[in-house]
Order: structure tokens, then sequence, then C-alpha cells
């Protein structure tokens, strides 16, 4: 089982001060509690992505509790050129020369990508998977499917339909919207993600597996009243050992660093509490 966490490259800093992500209101999804504090702090403090040392302690923590891959997400704006772009590039660039540098974690650890295709056009998405293909899936340290030796690329798309052509990647599509009993049988707090192999997408002929996993109780939910509780660490040990139990070929952690819901990188708030109940489940690596 390969176990990954979803990485949001999108923290940085502008003149010494946060920018990026770290300057958004609460929640991109708006709503009544947009204004809300953040509820979690990194327990380094407010990072930039495109530091050397921050993806190094980064990797760090993520492989010795058992994380072998970070899937970075990738957004059209990305493709558009903007301070995204920068940002990602960035972070590339840091983890490139860690591995370079011959950083032990570094040259363990792997990268690969989730495109962010939620209201983009079937084109739009289809210039993201290129430019992956295009600038990152030759890399060592791009994150290769054991079955097929192709890249992996997780396509996340709710809203249902994409075509696309597909230059050689082993492809997962994460979407929302199935019902629990298409989810998980364990409550549906954990989703199969959906794949066909012919890489053309529609609502009518997918089919669930359970290749490519992902945990979704970490998470907040958008509603301010329905939030789940972070400290559940009943249901959270739960659901990582149903998940464990089956050994599926991925299991997708959700999410690294996504600060407007629940990030399992260590907080000042909670510590390593996520990180070692995702250890204690799968084990823990040596430091060395």
């Amino acid at each position: 089982m390969i176990v990954v966490a979803h990485y949001y490259p999108v923290y940085i800093k502008s003149n010494g001060k946060p920018a990026g992500w770290w300057a958004r209101p609460y929640s991109q999804f708006g709503g009544d509690y947009k204004a809300a504090p953040m509820r979690f702090e990194p327990l380094i403090g407010r990072y930039d992505v495109r530091d050397k040392e921050t993806v190094k302690w980064q990797v760090r923590e993520a492989f010795k509790h058992s994380i072998d891959a970070f899937v970075v997400s990738l957004w059209y704006s990305v493709i558009q050129g903007n301070w995204e772009k920068d940002a990602l590039e960035g972070l590339i660039s840091s983890f490139e020369a860690l591995r370079s540098e011959g950083d032990y974690y570094a040259s363990e650890f792997y990268l690969a990508f989730m495109i962010e295709g939620h209201n983009r056009t079937d084109t739009e998405v289809q210039e993201m998977i290129d430019y992956v293909w295009d600038n990152y899936a030759s890399k060592d340290w791009y994150l290769k499917d054991p079955d097929t030796g192709d890249p992996l690329l997780v396509i996340y798309r709710p809203e249902g339909k994409v075509t696309i052509t597909n230059p050689g990647f082993t492809v997962y599509w994460c979407a929302s919207g199935a019902s629990d009993d298409e989810k998980w049988p364990y409550g549906g707090r954990i989703t199969a993600t959906r794949q066909q192999r012919n890489y053309t997408y529609s609502s009518g002929v997918m089919t669930m597996i359970f290749d490519y996993i992902t945990r979704t109780s970490f998470r907040y939910t958008n509603a301010p009243n329905t939030v789940l509780n972070p400290l559940n660490i009943k249901q959270i040990l739960r659901d990582l050992m149903a998940a464990y139990a089956i050994n599926p070929k991925y299991l997708a952690i959700i999410s690294w660093n996504e600060y407007f819901e629940t990030p399992i990188e260590p907080t000042k708030q909670f510590g390593r509490l996520y990180l070692n109940l995702i250890a204690r489940v799968l084990g823990y690596r040596s430091y060395e």
C-alpha cells in the first residue's frame, strides 16, 4: 500500500509577510463563516512552500510517519502564470535540491499531481494534464504506479464529466457526490475513487474501485454547524484500520496542509496528533 497525502502549494510569503492562501479569508467556500479565524496554525509558523528548509521539514515529518508521497494540487491558474506557478515551481526546485544534496528523506520520498478540474472546461483540464506530462512526469522523483510503471495522476472533477486524451499516466478520478453505499461500507467516511482505463469519463460509465481511496474524516465540512470533531480519536482510528484491512494500492489522506479544513501536518494546536494516529496504524519509520 502506498500512502499519499494531498498537498496544497499555495502558502507563501511576500516581503517577509504571509501571502498566498495565508492572506485569504478563512474559507475559500465563502458563506457564514468566511471571516472566522483559522482553526490551525503550522507548528513551524506560517511558511513559504518555496523555502528549502520548510520542504525538508515537511518531507521528514511525512516520511517518518509512514507517508510515501505528496499528491500536489494543480490549479489552472498555474497554467495562466500567476503567483501560484511561482509557488509550485519553487516547491519543486527546493525538493529537487534536497534530493541532489543527498537528503535521506527526500531521496526516499516522491511527488505526484492532482488536477483540480472542478469548474474547468475539458480543454482546460487537458492543458493541466499536458503541463504535468511535459514538465514533470519523467522526473525520477515522480511517483510511478507499481503495476503499470506509469506516472500517477489524480483528477478531481466532481461535476461528473470530462473527456481527455491521456499522454501516458495511470489516472484515478477523485469524485464527490456518490452515496455512502457507493463510497465505503463503513459509513461513507472513506471514498473509493472511480477509474476507467480509456480516460473518457462520464457519470454513467464509471466503476467504483478500492485501488485509490481517500480518507475524508480529517476534514471539517463546509457547513459551520456540522464540523467534524478534530479530536474524535476513536473514529479516526477505526477508519484508518478499516482502510488498512483491505490493503488498497493507494491510501490518500486529505490533506497535508489545507488549512481551511483540517491539516494533518504538525500544528500548534494539536502537535503531531494526526500523524501519530496514522503511524500508529501503518507503522512508524526510523529517523535513520
